[in-house]
């Protein structure tokens, strides 16, 4: 329609139709003396255009493309925070189980080490009860040995343990 209203301004005329529907495309100057076209109006497949006209409703119809591309890329902006976000929260999820799933596994390691110690002090335990009844041993058979000036403390071994016995000298 742009080349229509400019062929009609270049051809001096003011006022022009253009098709619709079956007659779409076409287009033709018109010669009357008003936009009121007091000559009398045809019913046809033809809009009536006035110059001023057509470039006031090109104009609304570039301000009413432009308001529709703005609301085309606001709506795909917002899709794509609406995307990050969920990607965000997905992330900040797989972080959480992965904090969660650190601490249990430094709960377990620390119980298992709360274990280790308890198991270790109690073999200390029966080691220092074990050493402490063979020194209560020696001090008894050195006692025992003393009372016969004619034997000597040795260390030896009897029944393939570690012990204290008198013997002759």
């Amino acid at each position: 329609m742009g080349g229509c209203a400019a062929a009609v301004k270049r051809r001096g005329g003011k006022y022009f139709i253009y098709g619709t529907g079956r007659k779409a495309g076409r287009c033709y100057t018109e010669n009357t003396r008003s936009a009121s076209c007091t000559q009398g109006w045809e019913r046809d497949a033809y809009n009536f255009y006035q110059l001023g006209d057509y470039h006031h409703e090109m104009r609304v119809r570039r301000a009413r493309h432009l308001a529709h591309q703005r609301r085309i890329a606001a709506a795909k902006a917002a899709k794509a925070r609406a995307h990050r976000a969920r990607l965000a929260r997905i992330a900040a999820a797989k972080r959480r189980a992965h904090l969660a799933h650190l601490a249990r596994v430094a709960a377990a390691k620390a119980a298992k080490a709360k274990a280790h110690a308890h198991h270790l002090a109690r073999i200390a335990a029966a080691k220092a009860k074990a050493h402490a009844a063979m020194l209560a041993k020696r001090a008894h058979d050195e006692k025992h040995c003393k009372k016969d000036k004619k034997k000597t403390m040795n260390f030896g071994f009897l029944n393939s343990h570690r012990d204290y016995h008198c013997f002759k000298v």
